[in-house]
């Protein structure tokens, strides 16, 4: 097993090689939730699943609130396994969820139980993700969440426009069963690429002070609550686009993908590595008016979805929009999610920022379908409330501040 502390690279080399094995591991984590939303979402729809059933299938990623539970664990005894354990046995899971996909229907029970259990080995492995991508972040902050979403990216062209393109030619119990075999791909990369680093001791001193200490005077309540909306805003309406072009605009799944995983993703990419720039430079001293710039997107996205253009014209301008947008936002978001964690308990701080952004995906977005579907205007009204309430909480915010007075 290669030590970190031991590798005989130069420095730039290293950097290289953490970032290579960083991204290896990001686009095989977006397996999992491409397969619960966008994958699972057209298999849903192909099956005349309604938005409302589509948008509450969300609840499925209940077992991602297990997250701050593998964090203490990878933490506290750190000393006995190290997070290539963990990434091991939560890929074994995901295998096995795969497996049980394959063998199930979208109208049975059993559906989402497997759903549920992707959800769980993917908590795990998000846990241990997140904590590994610490012990490099201080040092290439920029550069490693630029090219963290940009992987990302590239793992939802091929596990969400690439298995819609290739469900036209095979059943997606098939599809299924070749992603469970794919998952040996990434289980024996892990073997093969993962490097331990050396931590200088685990947990110390009482952890639950520490915590309190961490969320109290670093992040504070109204900076957690600048996650919850930053997220939320983007959910509640990426919840619905899916289910709004192949629902209400009726377009075909394999124009929807080449348009949201191959045009969008282009656009996505492109604004990712301008917000590492823009990382560089200010870091994160403009936040506000970066929210400003969010809410204003919302409301052009309102005016086109209201508007009386052509359907794919309809579809392709509201995905340029979402992800010029998303593109730049999520690179910001990540690079703060890392800033923020505790270095002496980086497992369970990140897993539990993690969970904040997940509180607001499930709870937003699980009831975005039902709004859309049966109160338009209230669905419009409540996204506008939250692209608003996260530039009041960013101008409120301590954590805000010191990150402005940082930059």
């Amino acid at each position: 097993m290669k030590c970190w502390d031991s590798l005989n690279y130069p420095i730039h080399k290293r950097d290289v090689y953490i970032v290579f094995y960083l991204s290896f591991l990001t686009i095989f984590s977006s397996i999992p939730y491409s397969l619960l939303t966008y994958t699972l979402q057209n298999w849903q729809f192909d099956q005349q699943v309604s938005i409302t059933q589509v948008a509450l299938f969300t609840f499925t990623q209940i077992p991602y609130f297990l997250n701050p539970f593998w964090g203490y664990l990878i933490d506290k005894f750190y000393h006995i396994l190290t997070e290539r354990f963990y990434f091991l046995v939560s890929i074994s899971v995901i295998m096995l969820a795969c497996l049980g996909l394959s063998m199930t229907q979208p109208q049975q029970i059993m559906f989402w139980f497997w759903a549920m259990v992707m959800c769980f080995g993917a908590s795990w492995f998000d846990a241990a993700l997140g904590a590994y991508r610490t012990y490099f972040s201080q040092n290439n902050l920029a550069s490693m969440a630029a090219s963290l979403n940009v992987s990302y990216r590239v793992g939802m062209i091929l596990f969400q426009a690439g298995l819609v393109l290739l469900s036209n030619f095979v059943s997606w119990q098939s599809i299924y069963v070749f992603l469970s075999l794919l998952c040996l791909v990434w289980f024996f990369g892990v073997i093969i690429g993962h490097f331990v680093v050396i931590r200088v001791s685990a947990i110390k001193g009482n952890v639950a002070f520490v915590l309190k200490s961490w969320l109290y005077d670093d992040i504070g309540f109204s900076g957690l609550g600048c996650l919850f909306l930053f997220h939320a805003s983007y959910y509640w309406m990426a919840a619905i686009l899916l289910g709004y072009f192949r629902m209400i605009l009726g377009i075909q799944a394999v124009e929807v993908a080449a348009a949201m995983k191959f045009f969008g993703v282009g656009i996505t990419v492109i604004m990712s590595f301008i917000a590492g720039y823009w990382l560089k430079q200010y870091r994160f001293k403009y936040m506000g008016h970066l929210f400003v710039i969010q809410c204003a997107s919302f409301l052009l996205m309102f005016f086109l979805m209201m508007g009386q253009l052509p359907a794919h014209m309809t579809m392709v301008l509201l995905i340029g929009v979402e992800n010029f947008t998303h593109g730049f936002f999520a690179t910001i978001a990540v690079a703060l999610v890392l800033h923020c964690a505790n270095q002496q308990y980086p497992a369970t701080t990140m897993a539990i920022l993690t969970c904040v952004c997940l509180a607001s995906r499930l709870v937003v977005a699980s009831f975005s379908g039902w709004f859309f579907e049966y109160s338009v205007h209230g669905f419009w009204f409540i996204l506008a409330v939250l692209a608003i309430l996260p530039i009041i909480f960013i101008y409120r915010s301590p954590l805000m501040y010191r990150l402005h007075l940082q930059g």
